[in-house]
């Protein structure tokens, strides 16, 4: 191991200092700093495949490659931009004719320049985009050229290679119903593992054909969506896929959810539930009275009652104590059975609250009535407590 280690930094010394006899770059005190390194085409190492030596600099970033040339293996031997690929397990280098191996961890290192102006940042502060290989990407460093010259190796370090999750279903939430008079919203719409959602078209039937849509429902109208996925690194899929929508496995129609595969797409067809008019979201107490009194330490369950659809719907429940502080509780009934874990001995004040999803974050849909509950907690009425509790707990129990 030790061996190894001292081959690999080895040979990034060589990557470094190979990279530097190709022109010096001399950077300005006025340069702008770059923190963030972003590419293209960068292959992940799939059990069976050839690395790629495809990567490229998307538009507008302020950098370019910088010829790598190690052990004979040139990096510019595909054509492609400079790069090199490296088998930790085995302590060589790759070539695109050899194979990635189940069990093995590798490395890609590419050298960059920064353009006329700009210079790096210290190593410490660099990061890397990895978009959509965030899940296979182990780590990343970065490795400033030790001739000052402001060019920049960096090492991404995958995941070893496993046998890959197969992938044979997947599960499409947060799919809104068409409400009349509202445009159909499907920000919120996500889907499970081993897929990346790329778009959602929203489809109206007129004169026997579907068509995009992008205006309000009409409460005569038959809508449907269509998914469009792609895969995504470190998975296999099966030759074919089922699918549910809000975990149903039909739609309106009794149609199955299918999957279908159109060139490197997977697209899945769903038909709506017929249009409905929008239901306020409100909440209540049930059996709700302004007020009541109760004797020392009765315990009341109270339930709360809603209506209309909220997306990501919960309930909170706030208790505010006539002699100071507050209690919370979640659920859709709760018990108030005692304060900071003694006995109810004072009265307080009770309301529900309606939270739902809203543009990202959270919001209160509804707020119930607030009851008021008094309780009796003079001397004789721990003292009946004390005698009737003992021969029968329930009694001073209450579910409203």
């Amino acid at each position: 191991m030790k061996n190894s280690k001292k081959l690999l930094s080895l040979a990034l010394s060589l990557i470094l200092a190979l990279s530097c006899f190709a022109g010096l770059y001399v950077t300005s005190s006025a340069q702008t700093e770059i923190d963030t390194v972003t590419l293209g085409g960068i292959v992940a190492p799939e059990i069976g495949a050839h690395p790629e030596f495809n990567i490229y600099i998307p538009a507008g970033c302020n950098y370019t490659f910088a010829e790598v040339t190690v052990s004979n293996v040139n990096s510019f031997e595909s054509g492609g931009a400079p790069q090199l690929w490296y088998d930790s397990n085995h302590d060589a280098w790759m070539r695109k004719t050899d194979t990635f191996a189940k069990g093995e961890d590798y490395c890609l290192y590419l050298s960059i320049v920064p353009k006329t102006g700009y210079g790096f940042a210290d190593t410490s502060k660099m990061t890397f985009d990895a978009g959509s290989l965030s899940g296979v990407i182990k780590n990343v460093r970065f490795f400033s050229s030790a001739a000052g010259d402001g060019r920049m190796l960096i090492e991404i370090n995958f995941n070893t290679l496993a046998t890959p999750k197969e992938i044979n279903s997947v599960a499409v939430t947060g799919v809104p119903s068409p409400i009349i008079g509202e445009k159909i919203n499907v920000d919120k719409i996500k889907v499970s593992e081993g897929f990346k959602l790329d778009s959602v078209s929203v489809q109206h039937y007129v004169g026997n054909r579907w068509y995009s849509f992008s205006g309000n429902v009409a409460a005569d109208g038959s809508y449907r969506l269509v998914f469009f996925m792609s895969e995504l690194y470190g998975f296999t899929y099966a030759s074919s896929i089922s699918g549910t929508v809000n975990g149903k496995a039909e739609d309106i129609y009794g149609n199955p959810v299918s999957v279908a595969k159109a060139g490197s797409q997977y697209v899945l067809y769903y038909n709506l539930e017929n249009p409905k008019e929008f239901v306020k979201p409100e909440i209540k107490i049930k059996n709700y009275v302004y007020e009541r009194t109760v004797d020392y330490a009765t315990a009341i369950t109270f339930t709360a009652e809603t209506t209309g659809t909220v997306e990501g719907q919960s309930i909170e429940w706030i208790v505010t104590w006539d002699n100071g502080g507050s209690s919370y509780g979640h659920g859709n009934t709760f018990t108030v059975s005692d304060k900071g874990g003694k006995r109810i001995d004072s009265g307080y004040s009770i309301q529900a609250r309606l939270w739902g999803d809203y543009e990202g974050g959270r919001t209160i849909y509804g707020v119930s009535e607030t009851e008021f509950v008094h309780v009796n907690s003079g001397f004789m009425a721990k003292l009946i407590w004390f005698f009737r509790h003992l021969f029968n707990p329930g009694a001073y129990r209450i579910s409203q």
